[in-house]
């Protein structure tokens, strides 16, 4: 799923974050409740670590994997 979405948009945070959220939904279709829930805590948290990155997003200062860097 990450793998997919990164290729798609070529952030690899947007592509964690994304793979984080369809994974949980999926848990609440296909798993027992407490691994369901498990899974939106964790969401949660990747979510809280990547705050900078959510920032550098919605800014348009985010780079691309395969980008050029800048000097």
């Amino acid at each position: 799923m990450w793998l997919l979405i990164l290729v798609t948009v070529r952030y690899s945070s947007l592509a964690t974050l994304l793979a984080t959220a369809l994974g949980a939904a999926s848990a609440w279709w296909l798993s027992p409740r407490p691994v369901a829930v498990l899974a939106a805590v964790l969401v949660v948290l990747v979510w809280a670590k990547h705050h900078e990155n959510i920032r550098r997003l919605l800014a348009g200062t985010e780079s691309k994997v395969g980008g050029t860097k800048s000097a």
